[in-house]
């Protein structure tokens, strides 16, 4: 079955947008892909055998506005992000970027060419922006082949707010996609039911999915607990990784005379930039990890942390996201401690399924009674045993590649 991927993100195992879906078509032969990357110059030719790109050379009208802005060419899709804190210059860019990305589009005579020799039987696109909406509907019309579409993010409720033209653009260019689609998925159950409630089409959940065998090795000295947080510092976890650090030292790193440490691993400028107050609070910032290295490191750890934020602002960017780091704790068969809102799609998703503890407030009371529960080395057998059938049940590549074949080949039968 042949395939045309268009996403802001080239298809790859070294880049954290992309793994998601990378292991979703690990199932496929790269004779059988193609993809469409919007603005994005680099594709890995291991995983597909042909790729085009859509730039801002297709705008004319966005290479004026790039030139007044000094956007380059392959910054779309930045629109949507939320920074601890943002300079008036940044917050200016980043309005005018998103006009830039709802400019008109051209397709070269070269690249509906490239499209027809291909030839697709399926569509998926992962829809991140109006550009890339444009371009599967552009693909679906000259060819007439289904779409499927996957949301990775939040972007229906997100991109361009604060903007009021590209806002109700995207609205409408999402309802068109929705509507043309065949299949609809979603990255966590939690956005697959919000969604079939508020669209009135069926979603289903794909999220990040990875090769796990044989359960992994649990055992490791009880006589303390040895925690490690893996992930970017951004959207103030680094300070709740802070305030969980200093409820410890309150304690002198021990609780119920039992030793807790915290191991950060996060991006090298992440660290940079958090390590003085983090080291200061107790909490270790070891380095940055390749995605290939997590698997290994986490078999050195009783536990793990996931943190989101309680602020109103950032949890309406994040109250659907499910992150990869979640399935690669949940293989290592071991507990989570979720910090964040209970209605936060992945704490609920850890503590849902008693994998994990959850702090639902950021109080040292909460923090300690959880932290309590994970120093019982049966609490933590039980809670493991659970985390690594979820991730049996709903993360196993060969399981879930399959069934992500099967929706695509269902989408070519029903061309809804």
């Amino acid at each position: 079955m042949k395939v045309l991927i268009i996403s802001a993100h080239p298809l790859s195992w070294k880049d954290n947008n992309s793994i998601t879906f990378a292991g979703l078509f690990s199932s496929f032969q790269p004779s059988e892909l193609a993809q469409i990357v919007i603005g994005h110059p680099l594709v890995n030719p291991d995983l597909v055998s042909k790729w085009c790109v859509i730039g801002a050379e297709n705008s004319k009208v966005e290479m004026l506005v790039r030139s007044i802005i000094k956007s380059p060419p392959g910054s779309i899709g930045k629109t949507s992000e939320v920074r601890d804190s943002m300079t008036a210059n940044q917050g200016r860019q980043l309005w005018l970027t998103s006009y830039a990305d709802i400019m008109p589009l051209a397709f070269t005579p070269e690249q509906t060419k490239w499209l027809r020799d291909f030839s697709p039987e399926v569509i998926y696109t992962t829809s991140a922006s109006i550009r890339t909406i444009k371009t599967a509907l552009w693909a679906q019309k000259t060819l007439g082949t289904p779409i499927v579409i996957h949301y990775m993010d939040d972007w229906i409720d997100t991109l361009y707010k604060g903007t009021i033209f590209p806002r109700w653009l995207l609205l409408k260019y999402n309802r068109k996609i929705i509507q043309k689609s065949s299949y609809c998925l979603a990255i966590s159950p939690k956005m697959a039911e919000n969604y079939r409630d508020r669209f009135k089409r069926n979603f289903e959940h794909f999220m990040y999915c990875l090769d796990i065998d044989e359960k992994p090795d649990v055992s490791l000295n009880n006589d303390e607990l040895h925690l490690a947080y893996i992930g970017g510092l951004h959207l103030q976890r680094a300070d709740m990784l802070e305030f969980l650090g200093k409820v410890l030292l309150d304690y002198a790193g021990k609780i119920d005379s039992v030793p807790v440490t915290i191991d950060c691993y996060a991006p090298e400028e992440h660290l940079n930039q958090h390590r003085n107050r983090l080291e200061k609070a107790g909490v270790r910032c070891v380095r940055s990890l390749k995605p290939e290295e997590v698997i290994e490191v986490i078999k050195n750890y009783h536990s793990f942390i996931h943190v989101e934020s309680f602020e109103p602002r950032i949890f309406e960017y994040t109250k659907f996201s499910c992150s990869t780091k979640i399935p690669i704790y949940l293989s290592g068969g071991k507990p989570v401690l979720a910090i964040g809102p209970q209605n936060q799609a992945a704490v609920e998703y850890i503590c849902a399924n008693e994998a994990g503890v959850g702090v639902f407030r950021l109080e040292r009371e909460e923090i300690m009674t959880a932290l309590r529960k994970l120093i019982n080395a049966e609490n933590r057998r039980e809670m493991g045993e659970n985390a690594y059938n979820l991730a049996l049940k709903n993360h196993q590549r060969i399981k879930e590649s399959g069934r992500f074949r099967r929706v695509l080949e269902e989408a070519v039968l029903k061309k809804f």
